[in-house]
């Protein structure tokens, strides 16, 4: 919250990119997580560039920005530092591909607790967690509140994650995309109570819109877990996990593939 606040303080700032240092080097998801704070800081500095008129000012913002584009730019160089793709490792589903969508659509409806559903479903889930984050923006003319722009930050960096692991898993054609989709169910079920705050701002001084939206935000993942006070999916999650462990041993005695 305080590298988007009004009053920019160097310590804090200093502060903000070594947690971002420790999060991309503690696991791949905060790495990807942090592209959405390396796009989006350098936008909130040139724009407060252009509106602030002291010249003193103006450069301590250039200087502040410049260093964080740099860092930025330090800290992905080491990031990738022989970063190897081996090449018996699946290929990587680009975003213009529909292994990718397919995918990454079914991350995020399942993080609102429906398991292989239609695309459709995952682009209408998508669009619920965009509206109120473009329509505040836009209210706002590109100046929301430092808060909001928080809560942006941790929008995009969870959809970053779904994104980096759809890229990455989007190529496997042994499973369904909800084999694998399952795994990072804990990243996207974040996406619930950070949408609902988005909206609570998107309708704020309308209070009767927000709790029609907010039981409308209940009622979702409502329908979606439902399925889970049925043993029927945790019959077939036991099959898949059988497989995979009858083929991680068929590896082990050398008369089966590479397990994935």
């Amino acid at each position: 919250l305080a590298l988007f606040s009004e009053r920019q303080h160097g310590g804090v700032l200093f502060l903000g990119f070594f947690s971002m240092i420790l999060a991309c080097f503690s696991q791949a998801a905060g790495m990807a997580a942090s592209l959405a704070l390396i796009f989006l800081y350098p936008l909130f500095k040139i724009q407060r560039i252009h509106s602030i008129e002291d010249r003193v000012c103006r450069g301590r913002e250039i200087g502040q920005g410049l260093l964080s584009v740099l860092g930025s730019a330090v800290l992905l160089g080491v990031w990738f530092l022989d970063f190897d793709l081996r090449p018996q490792r699946a290929p990587i589903a680009l975003p213009w591909t529909g292994k990718f969508w397919s995918f990454f659509l079914d991350a995020v409806s399942f993080g609102f607790g429906f398991e292989d559903k239609p695309a459709f479903l995952g682009f209408l889930l998508l669009l619920i967690i965009a509206v109120p984050v473009v329509g505040t923006f836009l209210r706002h003319r590109g100046k929301p509140p430092a808060s909001f722009v928080t809560l942006t930050v941790l929008l995009l960096g969870l959809l970053a994650i779904l994104a980096s692991i759809a890229a990455g898993r989007g190529g496997r054609q042994s499973f369904p995309p909800s084999a694998f989709a399952s795994k990072y169910f804990h990243y996207a079920v974040a996406l619930l109570p950070f949408t609902f705050l988005a909206w609570r701002w998107f309708l704020e001084r309308r209070a009767r819109l927000q709790a029609v939206f907010g039981l409308f935000l209940w009622i979702i993942p409502a329908v979606g877990f439902a399925d889970n006070l049925s043993f029927d999916s945790y019959r077939e999650m036991h099959k898949e996990r059988l497989a995979l462990e009858h083929g991680v041993l068929k590896y082990y005695h050398g008369v089966g593939p590479v397990p994935v």
